[in-house]
């Protein structure tokens, strides 16, 4: 379980500048629970999953990722952190 920012070590090290920060990072967690869900705009189905990195983060995936996401499995690779006070959720 692991989350971290390519940026925190640059910023740190003096190879970047906090204006060229992003919040792309790499990420790492066991799936907790994952549910098959439809977008209501597009009709387009997508994976949430709540999966624990260190602490329970909600992450979305394409409907038709291989293998698709079970209780148990590993999600890891580069991700696009983005936050929600969940208003769409009750619309």
């Amino acid at each position: 379980m692991f989350i971290t920012s390519p940026w925190l070590f640059a910023l740190v090290d003096g190879s970047a500048e906090p204006k060229d920060a992003n919040p792309s990072t790499f990420f790492q967690g066991i799936v907790e629970r994952a549910e098959l869900c439809t977008n209501t705009l597009t009709n387009q189905k997508w994976w949430k999953c709540l999966v624990d990195c260190g602490l329970d983060l909600n992450v979305a995936l394409p409907y038709d990722i291989k293998p698709a996401p079970t209780p148990g499995s590993v999600i890891e690779g580069n991700v696009y952190l983005m936050g929600s006070s969940g208003y769409w959720q009750n619309r």
